[in-house]
């Protein structure tokens, strides 16, 4: 039962990182996307647990065709099937087995999903504040100095404070 446990069990914790080291992170997030890296993690988690010559045996089996993986995964579930309804008093333990597995699966995956959500929050507020404003216009109805963004051509400008619109090449 123990070594169910160890290789069922998934935990995974996020890494302690600086704000520079999740800003670096966040920007490959946001080159990659959020599912690159969430397969990624499923490909680690389904190695983590596995010895040398079981790594060995799965890259063997999924050189396989399509239809035979589908027949040993029918013969498995069909063994397990007949081995719990001819020992009924298995149907709770291996029930619970899939809830243990399963629910520190997606403990692992959330965990994971929430880092991926703070680096990319800690890349796009540096993205935000490195945006240079270069330009004070003011105001042609009030005076009010506004700063305006660089680089970005002609732009319809508010002002915040009189409501007056108009235009300004930046």
């Amino acid at each position: 039962m123990v070594v169910l446990f160890k290789y069922l069990w998934y935990s995974w914790s996020p890494p302690v990182q600086t704000r520079q080291e999740q800003i670096s992170t966040g920007e490959q997030i946001a080159r990659f996307g959020k599912e690159h890296f969430r397969r990624e993690f499923r490909r680690k988690t389904q190695e983590h647990s596995l010895s040398p010559e079981q790594q060995a045996t799965r890259e063997a089996v999924q050189k396989w065709p399509q239809w035979q993986r589908i027949a040993l995964l029918t013969v498995g579930i069909a063994t397990c099937l007949a081995a719990c309804f001819s020992m009924p008093f298995l149907i709770p333990i291996v029930i619970l087995i899939l809830i243990i597995a399963l629910g520190s699966y997606w403990l692992a995956l959330f965990r994971f999903n929430r880092w991926l959500a703070r680096c990319l929050k800690a890349y796009d507020g540096e993205k935000l504040n490195s945006k240079t404003f270069s330009h004070i216009v003011a105001c042609s109805g009030c005076g009010q100095s506004l700063r305006i963004p660089s680089g970005r051509g002609k732009l319809r400008i508010r002002c915040p404070y009189c409501s007056n619109e108009f235009f300004y090449e930046s």
